[in-house]
């Protein structure tokens, strides 16, 4: 990220006026770092008298694992933001492809001006000012440190938001992104008042009974392969629909196989109506964000994910693509 592009981002966000409309979006699905980030933004610029609104990507209801965080229930569906017209300013957090706003897309494309914010590489850089560090853990990791510089107030609500990012895009800090600036930038959040407690029992220790169950049915249907160095584990719409799950609850569930001792990375597959998604995580050097870019995906090299490009894709279709780019030699799959 070069000082030139982080005076632009600075220069864009100062000029935005009260009265102004202003539209933050993160990615389709988001993570704790698309949610943190968007709400942490949102209210710094509220505490200069800008009216800015959260925004979904999709005009699905809100993520019920970050309910408890302030300024969920303000989020508005692309169908909602629709009806101010043509925004003043639109910023892009944690989200490197445009196609990742889906719905909210249309919206970014009307918009007076456009800041994208993202610490992921830029396969397809789009907006009219972008800020990209790569070198940033979390993309909340970045709005913390960009409010810094503008001088804009840090407050608690802010600080909760921006760690809420930072611990999950760092898995809870166990992720080799884990460095001393993330550490310090922790402390800082901690300092400002972000409730370290509170927050990892918010994220990780509130899980409701059917994604416990969900949890269990993932263990059992747990596969390990390529020379025992890759577990795989999936779910099909109707594990969700018979348990009245919400796919939200899920969101960390790879992490629980690539605990298995003597695993490398963790291959988690989800069928839907809609389409499948196939996440991957590491837990060595092993870089499975060329592995998702492979199939449209993306991500980070410890943790990434791609919308499978064929929705009719069985488990063995997708497995017989993955496996031979992953750790390991892969044997023949059935399923």
């Amino acid at each position: 990220m070069c000082a030139a592009d982080r005076r632009e981002a600075t220069t864009f966000l100062e000029n935005i006026e009260p009265g102004q409309t202003v539209f933050v979006c993160g990615h389709v699905r988001p993570d704790g770092d698309a949610i943190g980030s968007v709400l942490a933004l949102v209210a710094a610029l509220d505490g200069r008298g800008v009216k800015a609104y959260p925004l979904l990507a999709d005009n699905k209801p809100k993520p019920s694992t970050y309910a408890w965080l302030a300024g969920v229930d303000t989020y508005l569906m692309p169908t909602e933001a629709a009806r101010f017209g043509p925004a003043d300013a639109f910023i892009a957090v944690d989200t490197p492809v445009a196609s990742r706003l889906n719905a909210a897309l249309p919206l970014l494309e009307e918009a007076s001006r456009t800041l994208i914010i993202d610490h992921h590489r830029a396969l397809e850089p789009y907006g009219d000012v972008r800020y990209i560090d790569e070198s940033a853990a979390a993309c909340s990791q970045i709005i913390w440190q960009l409010l810094d510089t503008l001088n804009w107030e840090r407050t608690a609500q802010i600080a909760t938001a921006c760690y809420v990012g930072l611990a999950s895009d760092t898995g809870r800090f166990m992720h080799d992104n884990t460095t001393p600036a993330v550490l310090r930038d922790a402390a800082e959040m901690v300092e400002a008042g972000a409730d370290n407690a509170a927050i990892n029992v918010a994220l990780y220790a509130q899980k409701s009974a059917a994604a416990l169950a969900l949890e269990g049915l993932v263990l059992e249907r747990m596969m390990v392969l390529n020379d025992e160095r890759v577990t795989v584990s999936w779910l099909t719409q109707a594990d969700f629909t018979t348990r009245e799950a919400q796919r939200d609850e899920v969101e960390n569930i790879a992490d629980l196989i690539r605990s298995l001792k003597g695993s490398e990375v963790a291959v988690f597959i989800t069928f839907g109506d809609t389409g499948t998604r196939v996440s991957l995580r590491s837990k060595t050097d092993f870089d499975v964000a060329a592995v998702a870019e492979r199939f449209g995906g993306g991500g980070h090299r410890g943790a990434s994910g791609v919308t499978w490009p064929d929705k009719n894709a069985s488990l063995s279709d997708i497995l017989d693509a993955v496996l031979p780019l992953l750790p390991g030699t892969p044997a023949e799959t059935k399923g």
